[in-house]
C-alpha cells in the first residue's frame, strides 16, 4: 500500500550462454542526389535493415516486468516470452526470492526509414556562407524477442520502447578572412513518457503518453591569427535548456537519461598555438 517504503530482497544469478548463435543481418539502401547548381544539392536515401539473432543481455528489471505482465494478463501466459520469464523467477510463498539471467538471441528486429539532407553554399562580399539540414524519419521499428511472440511495434503507445521516430539537425556557417562562426540546432522527436514506457500509462487530465519534441542549440566562433595560432569560443546548449518535464517520471533523476542530461549552458574558450607550423600544415 505504500510503495515508497517497499523493499524486496532478491538473489540474482547470472551466467553465460554456450548456445548463442551468431548475429546476422540483411540491409539495403537506395537514394538519389539532385544538384541543379554547383552550390546546392539535395539527397534522399531509403534504408531497410533486418536483424536476426542479436545477442542481448537480459536485465532483471525487464524480466520482472515481463513476469508481472504475464501473471496480470498483459501478456499471453502461453507466449514464449512468458514461459521464459516465469521460469527465470523463483518465488517462495508468493514472494520474490531469486532470478536467473543470461544473454539470449533475440529472434528479430527490423527497421526502415528515410534520410533527407540539403546543403547550400554562397560566396558574398561579406564572406562565405554554408547552410545544411539533415532529417531522419523511421518508418518502422519492430521487435520480436522469441519466435512465436507477438511482433511489437516500438512506436506504439505503451510499447515499452524508448526511441524517437524523427531526428533533425540544421547548421549555418560563415567564414570571412580569419573569422569563422557557426550555429547548429538539433531536434529530437517526441518520446514516450515514463508511464507509457513502463506499460502502465494511466490517462488522466492533461497526462500524455508522449514527451514533446525538443530543440538544443550550439554556437561556435573563432579567429585564426596565422597558420599556427587560433582562438575559438564554443557555447553548448545556448539557451540553457533542461530535460523536458515528464510528470510521470517519479524516480531520480526524474527525466529520461537515455536521451537527455542535466548539463546546462557550457562555454569553452580555446587558444591553439602550434610551434614550428608551416603554411599548409
Amino acid at each position: 500500500s505504500d510503495c515508497s517504503d517497499y523493499e524486496e530482497g532478491l538473489i540474482r544469478t547470472r551466467e553465460g550462454n554456450r548456445d548463442l548463435e551468431p548475429e546476422t543481418s540483411t540491409s539495403w539502401t537506395f537514394g538519389a542526389v539532385w544538384s541543379p547548381i554547383a552550390d546546392f544539392d539535395v539527397s534522399v536515401d531509403y534504408f531497410d535493415i533486418r536483424m536476426r539473432d542479436q545477442v542481448q543481455d537480459m536485465s532483471v528489471g525487464e524480466i520482472l516486468r515481463d513476469e508481472a505482465s504475464c501473471r496480470l494478463g498483459g501478456l499471453d501466459p502461453a507466449s514464449p516470452t512468458c514461459v521464459d520469464a516465469i521460469s527465470r523467477i523463483t518465488r517462495i510463498g508468493g514472494r520474490l526470492y531469486g532470478i536467473y539471467v543470461n544473454p539470449i538471441n533475440v529472434a528479430r528486429e527490423n527497421t526502415s526509414g528515410v534520410d533527407l539532407s540539403a546543403h547550400y553554399r554562397r560566396s558574398t562580399p561579406f564572406g562565405d556562407f554554408r547552410f545544411g539540414v539533415n532529417h531522419s524519419w523511421v518508418r518502422e521499428h519492430d521487435f520480436q524477442q522469441y519466435d512465436g511472440d507477438v511482433v511489437e511495434d516500438q512506436f506504439a503507445v505503451n510499447g515499452g520502447f524508448d526511441i524517437p521516430r524523427t531526428k533533425t539537425s540544421a547548421s549555418l556557417g560563415w567564414n570571412y578572412g580569419g573569422w569563422s562562426a557557426s550555429v547548429q540546432g538539433q531536434r529530437l522527436g517526441k518520446l514516450p513518457s515514463s508511464d507509457s514506457y513502463d506499460n502502465v500509462y494511466r490517462p488522466s487530465g492533461d497526462n500524455s503518453p508522449w514527451i514533446g519534441a525538443t530543440w538544443r542549440y550550439n554556437l561556435t566562433a573563432g579567429y585564426r591569427f596565422s597558420d599556427s595560432m587560433r582562438l575559438s569560443l564554443a557555447v553548448n546548449n545556448v539557451f540553457d535548456k533542461m530535460p523536458p518535464d515528464d510528470p510521470t517520471y517519479t524516480a531520480y533523476p526524474y527525466y529520461d537519461t537515455s536521451w537527455f542530461d542535466s548539463v546546462g549552458r557550457t562555454v569553452y574558450l580555446t587558444f591553439d598555438w602550434t610551434f614550428g607550423a608551416k603554411n599548409g600544415d
